[in-house]
């Protein structure tokens, strides 16, 4: 179909479904020592940048001691920009990952049609080591903008807690973590971590 100029170029829409699924997680450590997030993802992308925009649920570790299969079903869609002198794409896509969190030791992240025979955990044995693992799982607000390897912008947001009551769920989870290492943290990092806390909590109360 021919489509009207826009501009220099013109605009080519499209969109098509997507299947997305995580496999199980079986575990050979005490349920009890981990934390199995769902982590819901929006993203933009726009160019060579993009915007993650994320809403995480805890799932509960089954009595065979696994992290139960995920499954995504989504629309992606967008469009491309087609000129003489530049070309790019705008587009809205969606995934599934899984984050599995232990206190004193790295997050570990499963992605669609990743499948993980054992999880290694690697421990974090420092205070810098264990807040970045809550980073990872939540990231805070003055972690928004990034650059990745291939120098694409990237900016990853959490929603409110009124997305869900479960996404609350895992922001005030999130706080109590921050809190935590903030209780026998040195006074510059307690600072640091409080704020953290904070954040989180305001966005469990939007």
């Amino acid at each position: 179909m021919l489509l009207p100029p826009l501009l220099s170029g013109c605009l080519v829409p499209y969109v098509y479904p997507k299947l997305e699924y995580t496999p199980p997680v079986k575990l050979s450590e005490p349920a009890s020592e981990i934390h199995a997030f769902r982590v819901d993802c929006s993203r933009l992308h726009v160019d060579v940048g993009e915007i993650v925009s994320e809403c995480s649920s805890e799932i509960a570790i089954s009595a065979v001691n696994e992290a139960p299969p995920q499954i995504k079903p989504s629309v992606t869609y967008g469009f491309a920009v087609l000129g003489i002198a530049v070309n790019y794409l705008v587009q809205k896509d969606h995934t599934v990952v899984i984050r599995m969190y232990r206190p004193g030791y790295a997050l570990v992240e499963i992605k669609p049609g990743e499948h993980l025979d054992q999880i290694v955990w690697t421990p974090a044995l420092d205070l810098e080591s264990q807040e970045k693992a809550l980073d990872r799982l939540l990231p805070p607000k003055s972690d928004d903008k990034t650059q990745d390897s291939n120098s694409w912008l990237s900016s990853r947001r959490l929603r409110s807690g009124s997305s869900s009551s479960a996404h609350r769920a895992a922001l005030l989870f999130g706080a109590s973590e921050y809190d935590r290492l903030a209780a026998s943290a040195p006074q510059t990092d307690k600072i640091r971590l409080e704020g953290k806390v904070r954040e989180l909590r305001r966005l469990a109360s939007e």
